[in-house]
């Protein structure tokens, strides 16, 4: 297993997915240049150069980053939000081998955000209007735990039975709510509680 593939490996797979096609395009862009692609000898370049007296060093890894953003949103039209997830991965990996990128010497590209995706507070008044128009319990039931639980409909959609059942007393119950539930989100694989209630 090379440096790159232990490195991917330590990710979540929807991560190690994302930053995988980060660097398919960074070797893409590398070899387009004329130049062989090698996560191990870009390492030992920037170890080298970090040796060099400060106004001697070149800084490689910076000028290739920059001129890689430029090829991603200049000619490949990627949008901002994906070129700083693919980059984040990249001086993650050099992170990781112990050589730290600045990344505000990066010319990366601001994301700006769009009407469609500010926060939208949904009120009392608002769920009771969703809830008298759903046609099943079910329905009403999913968006009732949409809203007092906080949980995304994805994480909402993954749980099972064993997941509201009373292990607990200090838990709560079902018939005695609130129920607490341990949940672990998974595109984060951070653990969180929240609730359900009556």
């Amino acid at each position: 297993m090379n440096i790159l593939e232990r490195y991917l490996d330590s990710k979540t797979p929807q991560t190690r997915i994302h930053y995988k096609r980060g660097f398919d395009l960074l070797k893409e862009f590398v070899e387009s240049k004329g130049n062989d692609f090698s996560p191990k000898e870009l390492i030992i370049c920037e170890r080298e150069d970090r040796r060099e007296l400060p106004g001697e060093k070149k800084r490689p890894i910076i000028y290739l980053l920059n001129s890689f953003i430029d090829y991603l949103k200049n000619e490949k039209k990627y949008a901002p939000k994906t070129i700083n997830v693919w980059i984040s991965g990249i001086t993650e990996f050099f992170n990781d081998n112990d050589l730290h990128i600045q990344k505000k010497r990066l010319r990366l590209p601001r994301a700006k955000p769009r009407a469609s995706n500010k926060k939208i507070i949904v009120r009392k008044e608002e769920v009771r209007t969703l809830v008298n128009h759903c046609t099943s319990n079910r329905d009403k039931a999913l968006v009732l735990c949409l809203w007092q639980s906080g949980l995304s409909i994805g994480d909402l959609l993954k749980l099972n039975l064993p997941d509201v059942l009373d292990r607990e007393p200090k838990t709560g119950s079902l018939e005695d709510p609130p129920l607490l539930l341990n949940i672990r989100r998974e595109k984060t694989g951070i653990d969180f509680h929240t609730c359900f209630g009556r």
